[in-house]
Order: structure tokens, then sequence, then C-alpha cells
């Protein structure tokens, strides 16, 4: 190890690699507890279905990509809602929770019409206290925005095995 205490990894002599690529996809449709599965390997050019009716465990964090889900956090109290605000010209909520002994804090803005997120900053605890206790150093801002729901849109949401691959049982 150098004198500063630094380790430095040398460079790999493997494989040069390409683009990131998906080997399958995985999509489920319906209420948690009746879902329809759809899996589709593109390795293996192999694809099935399935049904689950076993539910989701609770989660002390909600999918904040799931309107129910945030409506749930709410009531339940699940989330703190700080107020209102305007984010990039829409009406939102702006709720807020905490991680296990404080060690990350979650703010998000849901669209107050339809509940989906609008923005997402997650910020993970310095050990401080006060402001500095989530000091933006420590954060990553996520910024959603939603296409028009129209049935073009919609029909790309549904995973489609492509023509030749194999169903599997």
């Amino acid at each position: 190890m150098p004198e500063d205490g630094r380790l430095t990894v040398p460079p790999s002599a493997g494989p040069t690699l390409g683009p990131m690529r998906r080997q399958q996809s995985h999509s489920a449709s319906g209420p948690d507890g009746d879902q329809d599965i759809v899996w589709v390997d593109y390795d293996l050019r192999k694809w099935s279905t399935g049904h689950r009716t076993d539910r989701n465990p609770p989660s002390a964090i909600p999918d904040i990509t799931d309107a129910d889900s945030i409506r749930t956090a709410i009531t339940d109290g699940t989330v703190e809602l700080v107020g209102r605000e305007t984010v990039d010209g829409l009406d939102t909520l702006h709720l807020r929770l905490f991680g296990p002994n404080r060690e990350y804090r979650i703010d998000m803005w849901v669209d107050s019409r339809t509940y989906l997120p609008v923005r997402e900053i997650a910020a993970k605890s310095s050990g401080g206290t006060g402001d500095q206790e989530f000091p933006s150093a420590h954060a990553v801002t996520t910024t959603y925005d939603w296409l028009p729901r129209t049935p073009d849109n919609l029909a790309r949401l549904v995973l489609t095995p492509p023509a030749g691959f194999e169903r599997l049982p």
C-alpha cells in the first residue's frame, strides 16, 4: 500500500465491455395479491407468464411511483406532509420521511391531483445536526417527467415477447 494510505486499482486485463444491455425483463400488472406476470429472457430467447396471488410485505417506505402507496403513506402518517409548493409549474404536495435512526431523509414532491412523483431528493445523513445533518453534497435529486396517459403511451408499457421467442409452459 502506498505511504499516503490510498489504494489504487490497476486497470482491468479483462475484455472491453460494450454498452449495457438488458438480458431479462419482468412485468407485473394488476393489484397486489392478484398480478399477472410476464418474463422474457433475451439471451435464451424464451418467455413465460404466471399469476401471483401472494402479497408484498408491508414496507416503511412508500413506492414513490405508485400513487395509491403515496396516498396511503400520507393517510397513515408514514410520511410528513410539509406543505404545498409549486414545482416546474405544477401544484405539488411536499412530503418528507426519515430512515431508521435518521440515516437518510427523502423529500418528495407529488402532483396534488394525480399523486405521481414530480421530484425526489434523497439525502444521506452526515451524522451532524441541523442543516448539516443532510448536506447537499450527500443528496441525489431525481426529476420525473410523465408522458400523457394516451392509448399509444400505455401500450408501450405492455411487455410483449419478440417474435420467434419460445414460450415456456
